[in-house]
């Protein structure tokens, strides 16, 4: 490698734009960051590690065990930990949005939404630390690599 070559590549390199990287990559990955959510949600664990808050606390109350146990489909009947999963409308509309400021948000379009996020809080719809690593080693890492590697093999 000629020594031109090397600072050309010295200097490609530092003008990649690692934050637009990284945005367009979580961008392009909502899918991925929504199931990972809800596979999140579904444990009963919120962005810290600590149990999603119900009305009452980290549980539901015995009302809502008695409506879950009769009425929750699948996930919807657990009520050892508390998912805000009874019939699927809610997971089924999550969805990740990304902000033109690199924010990421957790939407839904179901008219109770605000209620969970009332009752649960949006760190109940975060991805805690386990989900964010398993997100950045499937797909941020490797986009990374991809484009180091574009550059240093022009």
């Amino acid at each position: 490698m000629a020594f031109d070559d090397l600072q050309n590549k010295i200097k490609a390199f530092g003008a990649l734009d690692f934050n637009a990287e990284l945005f367009n990559v979580v961008n392009n990955n909502t899918n991925l960051l929504s199931t990972l959510q809800k596979e999140q949600m579904a444990t009963g664990l919120d962005a810290n590690n600590e149990p999603v808050l119900a009305t009452q606390g980290a549980f539901y109350t015995p009302y809502t065990k008695q409506i879950k146990k009769a009425a929750g489909v699948g996930l919807g009947a657990e009520i050892n930990v508390v998912t805000n999963y009874m019939n699927g409308n809610f997971y089924n509309t999550l969805k990740k949005q990304v902000y033109d400021n690199g924010a990421v948000e957790t939407v839904s379009n179901v008219d109770y939404f605000e209620d969970i996020l009332n009752r649960s809080g949006e760190v109940a719809l975060d991805l805690n630390e386990e989900h964010r690593k398993e997100f950045a080693e499937e797909k941020v890492i490797p986009h990374i690599q991809k484009v180091v590697n574009d550059v240093f093999s022009k």
